[in-house]
């Protein structure tokens, strides 16, 4: 599969079952629907920036790559900048604590945005610190994803500060696991794991 139009959402990580046939590459040439364990997908026309979308052509984003040919090297990794729209707390049996549930607001971060400078950045620059306007793709419009993270967590405390004094957040996360059973309870199961929290 090595042209500009073909490819592979993943080579080393399993698209869990749950999310096959649901993960679509959007690109302004249109849209293309992602297969089986390693999310195959062939574009219409070659396109160097492709947002992986949620549920269809038009659904929420994900992440967003720049193109590579073969394999775009996704690990189910959430990359998304917004606002917390709602928080919602639920008891899931065989937790011992409130789970958040956290509706956000999304839209893609950039491919290069990072949210801190590591150590392949050394000396770092001043340019290097996140900006909110630059980090996210704005021509894409916003839509709602959920964000999971336990109730007692530095992360749900963060979430309502945000929504309180409208924030605007980069959110980082990842898409649970089949095993971790996260699906059998939510549509979107996003485990959320850092946050860049930026003033209003």
């Amino acid at each position: 599969m090595n042209d500009e139009q073909s490819g592979q959402l993943t080579t080393e990580w399993q698209i869990p079952a749950y999310a096959r046939n649901l993960l679509w590459l959007d690109t302004e040439a249109g849209s293309a629907r992602c297969e089986g364990a390693q999310g195959l997908f062939e574009l219409a026309a070659p396109s160097s920036e492709l947002t992986l979308r949620w549920g269809g052509a038009d659904g929420a984003p994900l992440i967003q790559f720049r193109w590579q040919p073969d394999d775009l090297g996704w690990a189910g990794e959430v990359r998304v900048g917004g606002m917390v729209e709602a928080i919602h707390l639920t008891e899931i049996p065989a937790l011992d604590d409130l789970l958040a549930v956290i509706f956000f607001s999304a839209q893609p971060l950039l491919p290069a945005i990072r949210p801190y400078p590591d150590a392949r950045q050394r000396p770092f620059a001043t340019d290097d610190f996140p900006q909110y306007e630059k980090g996210v793709d704005d021509r894409l419009s916003p839509a709602i994803i959920t964000l999971i993270t336990l109730q007692d967590s530095p992360l749900a405390a963060t979430a309502q500060e945000a929504m309180l004094q409208k924030m605007p957040l980069y959110a980082f996360g990842q898409l649970a696991d089949e095993m971790q059973g996260w699906h059998e309870f939510f549509s979107l199961p996003i485990l959320w794991d850092s946050v860049t929290l930026f003033a209003p």
